[in-house]
């Protein structure tokens, strides 16, 4: 099992999305990357242009986002945050897994205590 690294480098997608850089986050993701909604699985966003779309949404809806907690391996890395939507905390974890270039083959989003419908918390 590799060990890991108790002060990584912070993970370009990390640095993306705190700067609400749609381009930056688009680009941390292969061209062929999947992101999997936590909700259900006939939710599938695939490619670049998918993500894009997703990841506007997203930023669009979230206010105050941070990031607390970051783990990473030699394959996957996981990203713990906290944000608001609509005056509402919330609590969301990203589950990567890397190919050798760091960028992200697929991606899979969880949140708690979400505070409008499904359909409306991205």
């Amino acid at each position: 099992m590799p060990a890991v690294d108790p002060h990584p480098v912070m993970l370009p997608l990390r640095a993306a999305m705190e700067a609400r850089d749609v381009s930056a986050v688009v680009d941390c993701f292969a061209p062929d990357a999947v992101f999997r909604s936590p909700f259900t699985a006939n939710l599938v966003f695939t490619g670049r242009e998918q993500i894009r779309a997703l990841t506007s949404v997203v930023l669009e809806a979230l206010d105050d986002l941070h990031y607390t907690d970051e783990v990473r391996g030699e394959n996957s890395a996981f990203l713990a945050a906290r944000a608001r939507v609509g005056g509402q905390d919330i609590e969301l974890t990203d589950h990567l897994q890397l190919r050798p270039t760091a960028r992200s083959r697929s991606s899979r989003s969880s949140s708690g205590r979400c505070p409008r419908p499904l359909s409306r918390c991205g």
